[in-house]
């Protein structure tokens, strides 16, 4: 299924304030008179080079990515939270950069470009797939029973997915096909439910298996391969047609749930982010290249991007305690972030500025406003943080993390479904 989507990220960022100005002070009304375009999608690939010279010589580890602790993170997200007054500053983070909506709260505010209504629409016509021992009641697959409980497809949902993307291109065997466009290496799922406010994430390791769309260097579509999951952003062009095969992968994944919105980050812009907020402070939970376990660092020029990409491949569970110190870091540049903005609001312009030159997304700013409105003016709760189920398995070349479908299957339906 070809989705038509949309890379609008060229508001300036005096532009996007004003539009949130608006927002803001007319409440819900601004959206009455806002009406939606669909445009087929243009690139706007933006330069990343020419702004900011970064030396990627220097960086021998690629990757960014998703984490385990997880599990903990759930317990502390389970109650409800009211946003408090200087989240109201925060509201524009969100607003303009995804990135930060990510960090910031903790939770991951899910912004659409479309109604409700348009949003329960767009979900009619899917169908979703079936396990074994799973008993469908129509060909949609949307009302099912599986092990004694009847499940319903939640139609509220709107689903968002992060990619950190690593600049390294991925050397492919065949000459003539795509796979130069660097790696997803980080991937995470956000599953808003706009009737009760809830939000799940679901975190995708690199090496999570997954049948992978092959295409020719021409662009044209060669076959489906099993491979990682983060070489289906390697076949595209680095932008909208790779951010799509990501997708692709995903919603096959997820047994042909849809995913609403991608936001891609590129790794190389951590060091201008970084930067932009003056550097961030953290004790370091592992030692790693430079860094040292317990020891405290103000991270600066290259440090951020080394911290979070960094991993000792002779361990095969290095993925999952990267994944652990992105989480971290994403945390208190959150903090840092909105310490400042308390203060000096033009960070946030700068960060705009700075992100756009290393993201791709299909959200039009202007409702990713709206939308970050209406959730941060109610209460929000993360109900869920879920770790893909499966397991890493050696191989000759690279790790394998071989999803267990059965357990992956409870997770969709605990995530998209609810019980009858």
């Amino acid at each position: 299924m070809i989705k038509k989507r949309n890379n609008d990220f060229d508001l300036s960022a005096d532009e996007v304030v004003n539009e949130f100005m608006k927002g803001y002070k007319s409440g819900s009304d601004h959206h009455s008179h806002h009406h939606h375009h669909h445009h087929h999608h243009h690139e706007h690939h933006h330069n990343d080079e020419k702004t900011i010279k970064t030396n990627d010589n220097k960086i021998t580890d690629e990757e960014i990515i998703p984490s385990e602790s997880e599990k903990k993170l759930t317990n502390e997200k389970k109650k409800k939270r009211k946003i408090p007054l200087i989240f109201r500053i925060l509201i524009i983070i969100v607003a303009i950069l995804f990135f930060i909506a990510i960090l910031a709260t903790g939770a991951v505010l899910i912004l659409n470009k479309k109604g409700m209504d348009e949003i329960r629409k767009s979900k009619e016509n899917v169908v979703i797939q079936t396990i074994d021992g799973a008993i469908a009641y129509d060909d949609s697959g949307k009302t099912i029973e599986y092990k004694g409980q009847k499940y319903i497809y939640n139609e509220n949902i709107i689903t968002f997915a992060f990619m950190g993307i690593d600049d390294k291109s991925v050397s492919v065997n065949i000459s003539d096909e795509y796979g130069e466009a660097g790696q997803a290496d980080t991937i995470l799922l956000f599953a808003y439910d706009m009737s009760t406010g809830e939000v799940s994430m679901i975190t995708v390791p690199r090496d999570t298996i997954v049948d992978v769309d092959i295409y020719s260097a021409g662009g044209n579509f060669a076959r489906t391969e099993k491979m990682q999951i983060c070489l289906s952003f390697a076949y595209g062009d680095g932008g909208v047609a790779s951010c799509e095969n990501v997708i692709n992968s995903l919603e096959r994944m997820l047994m042909g749930v849809p995913i609403d919105s991608y936001f891609s980050l590129r790794v190389r812009g951590v060091d201008a982010l970084n930067a932009a907020v003056g550097g961030v402070e953290l004790t370091s939970i592992e030692t790693i290249g430079n860094f040292t376990k317990g020891e405290r660092v103000h991270l600066q020029g290259t440090d951020a991007r080394m911290y979070i990409t960094r991993r000792d491949r002779s361990k095969i569970d290095s993925d999952s305690l990267r994944r652990e110190r992105q989480l971290q870091y994403i945390r208190a540049f959150a903090d840092k972030t909105i310490d400042i903005a308390k203060t000096d609001f033009s960070v946030i312009t700068t960060l705009y500025e700075t992100a756009k030159q290393y993201s791709v997304t299909d959200i039009e700013l202007s409702d990713a406003v709206f939308y970050a409105n209406k959730l941060l003016n109610s209460s929000f709760e993360i109900k869920n943080v879920y770790s893909l189920p499966g397991e890493y398995v050696s191989t000759d070349s690279f790790p394998e993390y071989r999803l267990d479908k059965e357990a992956l299957y409870q997770v969709i339906l605990d995530v998209f479904y609810t019980k009858a």
